[in-house]
């Protein structure tokens, strides 16, 4: 990633306008993903409390451009990384993008990295799991017992609104 002539390596996610149901996050400034950004598969980005100090120091972010892989995206949030403190660190240096940006502009429309859910109030996450797994076995070809359809304890610990979270390898979107 990159502002003016400082550059350094961050994650790049792509989300939706929901991650904050399932990822509870504290925006220190600007806004998060919205609806529009994600129709309009607009280039903006909401960047961690390390993503900020080491691209722009004392300078204010919101509304610069930043380039990720020589594409521009406009800062549009800020937000500051909670929780366990390795989980924070990581989150510090992370970028978030629209999901749909990320797809278009890196042409990654078939790779889904991950996928997070909440169950209805009174249905067990653990039904919904294995429903989840039955089906995404059944329409991808993909043995049940994968390694690659489990869920993370750590997310479920340390993500309060997350239910069941499953990470989707490449085998899985087709890729």
């Amino acid at each position: 990633m990159q502002y003016g002539t400082k550059s350094s390596a961050f994650s790049v996610n792509g989300e939706y306008p929901g991650y904050p149901a399932i990822k509870p996050l504290h925006l220190t400034a600007g806004r998060f993903i919205n609806d529009v950004d994600i129709n309009e598969r607009r280039k903006v980005a909401i960047i961690g409390d390390r993503v900020a100090e080491v691209l722009f120091g004392s300078e204010n972010p919101l509304g610069r451009e930043i380039r990720i892989k020589g594409i521009f995206f406009r800062v549009v949030g800020l937000f500051k990384a909670e929780g366990k403190p390795e989980n924070a660190q990581e989150e510090a240096q992370t970028i978030m993008i629209p999901l749909t940006a990320l797809q278009v502009t890196f042409n990654q429309v078939n790779q889904v990295g991950y996928f997070a859910f909440i169950p209805k109030p009174g249905v067990p996450a653990a039904v919904v799991e294995t429903k989840v797994k039955q089906l995404l076995a059944r329409q991808h070809k993909v043995a049940p017992t994968t390694t690659g359809l489990l869920v993370r304890p750590t997310w479920k610990r340390n993500m309060p609104g997350c239910r069941a979270c499953l990470p989707v390898y490449r085998a899985l979107a087709g890729s």
